[in-house]
């Protein structure tokens, strides 16, 4: 939907009647008209008419149409006779009505009509900031340029949380396509990587982005002795790129209450080198057996390949095996 407007000392005259369209009749003296500051057609904005001695009035969603009136989108409020309503529009009786821009007590904060230029959407969440813009109910964009997606937050300077769900972004970090529930921490940048948190680093004197770290949490499952990866993008060319995997694994039991099952367990530490692009390269990948039950013979490792780096999780003949790994992750810059 098109951002809503928000102008200072708009307040017109107006005779029509009933429940349609509303004709404006000029701007009252000290005022001004509705189009001389919402010139174009298809522009949205919170409107009030009222009668002189405000024995009813009708606060609702107004929309300026090709032909000059105002339509009334959605209606919010309403009194009449002494009984306040929702939902449907006044019918409006014969006289002289009078029609102002206002702000609705629902958009603010809550639509985001507190950015300082109106770049919140309608009922789209909280934006403040100049620039700032809160694209998705419950999200909160807060600072210049600042910019959420649904149920995500944007907090400080440039901050981009638009294409994360359920994630949050700092000052200067941006999230990307498939960054849910990701925390991009100041200056750093999390590509298509779900449950991620990142801190990026600049340099004091060129205020560079040198590097970033933090750490990534997946789990999975992983059938027969083929097993599955887990796999995490690595978009930057070029770029080198570190990984320490803390892993551990457990043996599915479908029924677990039916008698005591010691279950088969596994963990060990997995580190890896990849540099990043399109056409990912494994430099290195060395496994820690830390601890396991039953007599297993895994060797979990990293590989690479297509713009990603592929941490392989095994499971033995027949069964199903459930993985969890906290991947620590260093990535080497600069990048601008």
């Amino acid at each position: 939907m098109e951002k809503v407007r928000n102008y200072d000392l708009i307040e017109e005259s107006t005779v029509t009647t009933g429940t349609g369209d509303i004709t404006l009749g000029g701007a009252l003296p000290g005022r001004r008209a509705f189009w001389s500051v919402i010139t174009a057609a298809d522009k949205y904005f919170v409107y009030r008419v009222r009668a002189g001695d405000e024995s009813y009035w009708e606060i609702g969603l107004g929309r300026r149409k090709s032909d000059g009136t105002l339509a009334r989108v959605a209606v919010y409020e309403t009194l009449a006779a002494g009984v306040y309503g929702t939902g449907a529009a006044l019918d409006l009786p014969v006289g002289e009505k009078y029609v102002v821009l206002v702000q609705s007590a629902r958009n603010a904060p809550a639509a985001g009509h507190f950015a300082t230029r109106p770049e919140a959407y309608y009922e789209a969440g909280l934006a403040w900031g100049d620039g700032a813009k809160a694209s998705g109910a419950g999200s909160v964009a807060f600072g210049r340029n600042a910019r959420a997606a649904q149920n995500s937050i944007a907090f400080g300077d440039n901050a981009d949380a638009q294409a994360g769900q359920a994630s949050v972004a700092f000052q200067e970090a941006k999230l990307v396509d498939g960054a849910n529930g990701s925390i991009a921490g100041p200056n750093s940048h999390i590509g298509d990587n779900p449950h991620a948190f990142m801190l990026g680093a600049k340099d004091p004197t060129t205020g560079v982005v040198v590097g970033q770290g933090g750490l990534i949490v997946r789990s999975m499952q992983a059938y027969d002795t083929a097993g599955a990866d887990m796999s995490i993008v690595v978009p930057y060319a070029n770029k080198l790129v570190a990984f320490d995997a803390l892993l551990v694994g457990e043996l599915h039991i479908a029924a677990p209450d039916v008698g005591y099952v010691t279950p088969e367990r596994y963990c060990a530490r997995v580190a890896g080198v990849v540099l990043g692009g399109p056409s990912t390269s494994l430099l290195h990948s060395s496994t820690t057996e830390i601890w396991q039950s039953g007599g297993l013979t895994f060797v979990p490792a990293w590989t690479a390949s297509s713009g990603a780096a592929h941490l392989h999780c095994p499971a033995t003949a027949g069964k199903i095996w459930w993985w969890t790994a906290q991947i620590r992750a260093a990535l080497q810059g600069p990048f601008a």
